[in-house]
This record gives C-alpha cells, sequence and structure tokens, in this order.
C-alpha cells in the first residue's frame, strides 16, 4: 500500500530513492563580485573640500575655513557645570557639525554661534551655582551653633 510508512525498515533505506533530486546544484557557479577600479569611483570630496571651496559661476572660489563646533567645550560644559543647557550646547554643536557637512556655511555659522552662546551661559550658571552653594554652606556653618572651640 502506497503512502504508509513502514517503520519496521530502517531511516536510511526508508528515505534512500534514487528518484529525489541531488542535494548540491551540478549548475555552474554565477560569477563572483570583482569591485570596481580605482577610475570607476567618484571623486572622494572630504568636508575641508566642501567648506574651503564653493562653486561661485562655474569656477571654485576659496573661501574662509569652516566654523568651530564648540564640542569638547560643550561636552566639559555639560559634564561640570549645568547639565540642561550643556545638553543644549551638545545639540548646537552636532548641528554645526552636520551643517559642515552638508555644505550650510551660513548655517554652520549660525549653530556655531549659538553653540558659544550656550557654552557661555552654562559656564556663567555653573560659577553662579558654586557661589551660591558654597555662601550657603558658610552661612549654614556659622550660624548653626555647633561650632566648638
Amino acid at each position: 500500500m502506497e503512502g504508509t510508512l513502514n517503520m519496521s525498515t530502517p531511516a536510511y533505506q526508508r528515505f534512500d530513492n534514487d528518484d529525489d533530486p541531488p542535494l548540491f546544484s551540478t549548475a555552474p557557479l554565477p560569477p563572483t563580485f570583482e569591485p570596481p577600479s580605482i577610475s570607476q569611483h567618484a571623486p572622494i570630496v572630504t568636508t575641508i573640500d566642501m567648506v574651503d571651496r564653493q562653486m561661485y559661476a562655474g569656477r571654485m572660489m576659496p573661501t574662509e575655513p569652516p566654523p568651530s563646533d564648540y564640542m569638547i567645550l560643550s561636552v566639559l560644559t555639560c559634564l561640570f557645570c549645568s547639565w540642561p543647557t550643556g545638553c543644549c550646547a551638545i545639540f548646537a554643536s552636532c548641528e554645526t557639525k552636520n551643517r559642515i557637512m552638508n555644505g550650510d556655511v551660513e548655517g554652520a555659522r549660525r549653530s556655531s554661534r549659538t553653540a558659544l552662546l550656550l557654552n557661555i551661559l552654562t559656564i556663567v550658571i555653573g560659577i553662579g551655582l558654586i557661589i551660591f552653594l558654597s555662601l550657603y554652606a558658610i552661612y549654614r556653618f556659622e550660624w548653626s551653633g555647633d561650632q566648638k572651640y
């Protein structure tokens, strides 16, 4: 009777059939991938190339260097002064870097100025907090009555 499974025969004999397709194809392999040669690549343009030169009337005109992003200052002020305004300064620094990468020099200047102002504000807030907390600690210590001479 076809379609019934005979459990008395071993498994290797049950599935041993010459009509089955081979496990591996004998067809030829597809051609291998070859990377394009150097001459086929697009020219590599770095950030410095994009910011240092702008296309003007079909010519490359030199311009001024890119604005600073103040990232290191932003991270330090975020860690040591005031984290809320420090995080905003980090965001403005990242925005400056993104605008430089996109070639938007004027937008990068605005973001750079914003990052600098936020860093200055963060430093002023941090120094103000240190002075306030120091004076508060001195006041509490002098007027607490716990002094023993």
